[in-house]
């Protein structure tokens, strides 16, 4: 599942337009399947014309999530 809402970027990224994306989860049964990063690709079909940045949350010790959001491109501009 994903939920997303439009909001300004923060300030330390740039202007614009952001699709903050609050949540995005695959149950652990069904992880390494693929399933997250066509949910990414669906994310960025629906807002790529509306938005100039993606912005997200992660804890910094879910390495998981880290390490995914990095191979999709996220780099971190805050911790």
């Amino acid at each position: 599942t994903f939920s997303c809402r439009l909001e300004p970027p923060p300030a330390a990224i740039g202007t614009g337009l952001a699709c903050y994306i609050m949540t995005l989860g695959v149950l652990p049964r069904c992880r390494r399947r693929g399933i997250g990063r066509a949910m990414w690709r669906e994310i960025r079909k629906i807002y790529e014309d509306r938005v100039d940045w993606y912005v997200l949350h992660v804890q910094v010790d879910n390495l998981r999530a880290l390490g995914f959001y990095r191979r999709a491109g996220f780099r971190e501009y805050d911790v």
